[in-house]
């Protein structure tokens, strides 16, 4: 999967719109904003949104195939 710089998408956890010229991230064909990748980056597991930020990824990991 080919992704350009410039190519703008919804982040799955916060829905603003970015692309990775702007700091975000592409896995698997899905976007995280720069914003929640660092939340994700700096996460400790006893945090409050430790499980939505997981299950978020879960998301990306088991639904190759959306």
């Amino acid at each position: 999967m080919k992704v350009l710089l410039n190519q703008a998408a919804r982040c799955i956890y916060c829905q603003s719109l970015g692309s990775i010229k702007n700091g975000g991230i592409f896995i698997l064909g899905k976007f995280i904003c720069s914003k929640c990748e660092q939340k994700i980056v700096q996460l400790s597991c006893d945090a409050q949104d430790y499980t939505y930020y997981v299950n978020g990824l879960k998301k990306i990991w088991c639904c190759l195939g959306d």
